[in-house]
This record gives structure tokens, sequence and C-alpha cells, in this order.
């Protein structure tokens, strides 16, 4: 995902950027965006994005599964609508985490509709590919983000500072623990309580297309690109970046 903070109208804004995007790797050639991580980690990444998208990501705040589980359960857990066909994979996931990452018991989910999950719970939901492929695991993604950025809205400046403390063992960042405080506090003073969203590729500027034995997702780079400034830039012209992983 590639945040994006307006300083400027006070507003934040977050790109999923789907991992089978077939686009050029430097160094590497042509691969699918999730082999930059896979073989340069979060530098390679950020050049990745940067060459072919036209952005300028400094820094990057790479967040591991138990920062992520550790930080849904600090707010109490997200709101969820559940469709039938997430319930078996949600459950499944949640169960294997839990038995191999001692995080307790839990009730398995048996019903459709708005339901509470934890946060063993919300990483099995945001993790789901099989249903509605990688454009349905990133919309999950946007959609827990939303949720616990709007709970630490509402929890106040210093409990969500507070909260981002106890996760940071579970960070790994280019930023200092200063700038990522400061980060937060500047998230936690924007005038929103959500985060907008937005995903690459656009709609119209793919096709799917098996190369080099891989089903891949080639791209209007140009479409994309344009569409993704439209919506990082507007009409203004200074931004701050931050890619995470």
């Amino acid at each position: 995902m590639v945040l994006t903070i307006d300083k400027v109208n006070k507003k934040a804004k977050v790109t999923s950027l789907l991992r089978d995007m077939y686009i050029d790797l430097p160094g590497q050639g042509k691969w699918i965006l999730n082999h930059a991580f896979m073989k340069g980690g979060s530098e390679l990444a950020i050049k990745t994005i940067n060459s072919n998208f036209g952005l300028d990501i400094q820094d990057y705040v790479a967040v591991n599964m138990d920062g992520f589980i550790n930080l849904v359960d600090l707010v109490g857990g997200v709101e969820i609508n559940v469709e039938s066909e997430e319930i078996p994979h949600i459950n499944g996931t949640a169960n294997e985490m839990a038995s191999q990452r001692s995080y307790g018991t839990f009730n398995p989910i048996t019903n459709t509709g708005l339901q509470k999950l934890n946060g063993a719970q919300a990483m099995a939901y945001a993790r789901i590919r099989v249903v509605g492929r990688d454009f349905g695991r990133t919309a999950r993604q946007r959609e827990v983000l939303n949720y616990v950025f709007k709970e630490l809205k509402s929890h106040g400046t210093l409990k969500a500072l507070s909260a981002m403390t106890d996760i940071l063992p579970y960070v790994e960042t280019s930023l200092s623990n200063k700038d990522m405080l400061s980060l937060g506090t500047t998230l936690m003073g924007l005038n929103t309580n959500s985060i907008e969203e937005f995903r690459l590729p656009v709609n119209g500027g793919y096709k799917d297309e098996f190369i080099e034995g891989m089903f891949v997702m080639t791209i209007d780079e140009e479409m994309n690109k344009a569409k993704l400034h439209e919506f990082i830039y507007g009409k203004e012209e200074v931004r701050d970046e931050v890619g995470s992983n």
C-alpha cells in the first residue's frame, strides 16, 4: 500500500497495488510486483513503485502479522459484514494462526452479517484471496485499515499514540520512533474519520495474461500512472508519501 498524507487539505489516502501486476523491476527485468519485495526487500519495492508510477516515496513502514493482530485487538476488534463464502477461510486461517502463535481460543464464525472480529480473525479476513481474487483481498485490507483508523481517532490522540507505541516492536521501518509517533500525531489530527481509498490497476487498465508460466496482469502503464496521480495529487503539488508492504 501507499499511504499519502495531504497536509494542505488534512486528508489521508491509501492506494493498494495488486501483487500480480507485471511491471519492470529495476535491475531484474519484468516480474510481478510481489517479486520486488521477495527479491530486494523494501528498498527494491520502493524503487519499483517509484520508477513505474512516477512517485518519490522515501520511507516505508512494514508491520508484521503479530503487530497487525495486536493493533486490531487494542482497538477492541473490527466490525465486518462477513459473507458466507468468507466464513470457512476466516475460521480455518484464524484457528491455524491461533494454534501456531498462542493467540488463545475464540468462537468460530457461524453466521453471515455484521459482527466483531478479533485480531486473528481480522488477519484471516484480510488475507483471503480465493474470494474476489486480489481485488477482494486488498479491498478487505483497506476495510480493516479504515476501521482501525476510525477507532483510533475516536479514542483520542494520546490513546492512539499509546497503541502505536505498543506495536513498534513489531514494525520494520526506515523512520525513527520519533518520526513514527510524529506521523501518528499527524494522522490523528486530520479532519476526517476515514481514509480515502484507491487501487491499481484501475478498471479497464489491465489484462489477465499467462506469461512464463505465471498468471499475471499486464497493465496500461500510462493510464494507471495518470489515474494514480489524479487520486493522490489532485490539483495540489505538495504531498508526503509513505510506502508500506
